[in-house]
């Protein structure tokens, strides 16, 4: 069976996911969530889970266990910030072609309440930045996050500006 063919624009991980492609959902998701987790070990420490990954956005679960649970019972703030950048990195990285390198700049949370039970993120790189991060070399974008828990509350204001670069351009070189 042929490998599924990728845009010469696509992105790394577009291209690591493309023969995931034909795969039904049932399957297909464990095994991103599994891939990601080996790429960033904390992610996959943190039990992080992908329910969707495309160029239209992700969303991301992770469920209150104790590793990631705080000492009132709730997800800790920094498995909050995990699962917000893990969203936010995910949806640049699908923009983001492949000669260029990530990097996240600055990271602003604000807590609004204690979460309660399984979290839930959703991220999309903004219309406007898309056409900067094919056409540049180099620069910043904000991602909003989307945080909520299980009463679908909305838990903080969230956004985090990544920065991309070539390895020509690479800082300090």
């Amino acid at each position: 069976m042929a490998e599924p063919r990728v845009d010469a624009t696509a992105s790394r991980l577009e291209q690591r996911l493309a023969p995931l492609q034909r795969l039904p959902p049932a399957l297909r998701w464990p095994l991103v969530t599994w891939m990601v987790g080996r790429t960033v070990s904390f992610v996959g420490t943190g039990g992080v889970c992908v329910q969707a990954l495309g160029r239209e956005g992700v969303s991301l679960t992770l469920p209150l266990r104790r590793r990631v649970a705080n000492h009132l019972g709730s997800a800790h703030a920094a498995a909050l910030a995990l699962l917000a950048e893990t969203a936010g990195g995910l949806a640049f990285a699908m923009h983001l072609p492949a000669p260029r390198k990530p990097v996240v700049k600055r990271m602003e949370i604000n807590y609004h309440r204690i979460a309660k039970g399984q979290l839930s993120a959703a991220a999309r790189v903004p219309q406007d930045a898309l056409a900067r991060l094919q056409a540049d070399a180099s620069g910043e974008v904000v991602v909003p996050v989307d945080l909520r828990d299980e009463t679908g509350g909305d838990l903080v204001d969230c956004h985090l500006v990544y920065a991309w670069f070539t390895r020509d351009a690479a800082p300090g070189r």
